[in-house]
């Protein structure tokens, strides 16, 4: 593959097509090198990050166990199909 990793940068946590562009990069491009979310995310939006193709985060240091704890809490439920 040309890149062994794209990072892709949230604006802002409300904007939604970053979530697009991994999944595009994933079933589209067949891409299977790392994806990697960074920006303006919010911990309750890891696991929508992790369905939609993205490998891991950019969050500071601080803040890993705030995101571990809600990824932990989650049930396996699909909000979208």
């Amino acid at each position: 593959e040309l890149f062994s990793i794209i990072q892709i940068n949230f604006k802002s946590f409300k904007d939604g097509r970053p979530f697009t562009m991994a999944k595009e990069l994933r079933k589209l491009h067949l891409y299977k090198g790392e994806v990697r979310a960074s920006g303006h995310i919010l911990p309750d939006q890891f696991v929508f990050l992790l369905r939609c193709g993205f490998d891991n985060v950019e969050i500071d240091d601080k803040e890993k166990k705030e995101w571990i704890e809600l990824y932990n809490m989650d049930e396996g439920l699909y909000y979208q199909p």
